[in-house]
């Protein structure tokens, strides 16, 4: 299980994916059952992943200003800025 007050975000395209960030001590997170979230699922169903998957990098402890870096670096890298935030601080030119 994770550790207690643990908290975890996901973003997608430089946004806050709806419902996060999540606790891992809240009620659905109870012992042995945090390994049933997956990747860009989770286990309410109805969330499938449809497509393909270029790069999904997973981190911790990462400063807001590190996580737009990366983002930015990823957009850039796979062509991708276009469905960044139109304020997102590294949409035109990478980081």
């Amino acid at each position: 299980s994770a550790p207690a007050g643990q908290r975890f975000d996901q973003f997608f395209n430089g946004t806050r994916s709806a419902g996060f960030p999540a606790d891992a001590s809240a009620t659905g997170f109870t012992d042995g059952s945090f390994d049933q979230y997956a990747i860009l699922d989770d286990v309410t169903g109805g969330n499938a992943w449809i497509g393909g998957i270029g790069e999904y990098i997973v981190a911790t402890g990462l400063s807001e200003s590190d996580r737009q870096k990366l983002e930015g670096f990823l957009a850039h890298k796979w062509s991708l800025t276009a469905n960044l935030p139109s304020d997102h601080p590294y949409k035109a030119t990478a980081p």
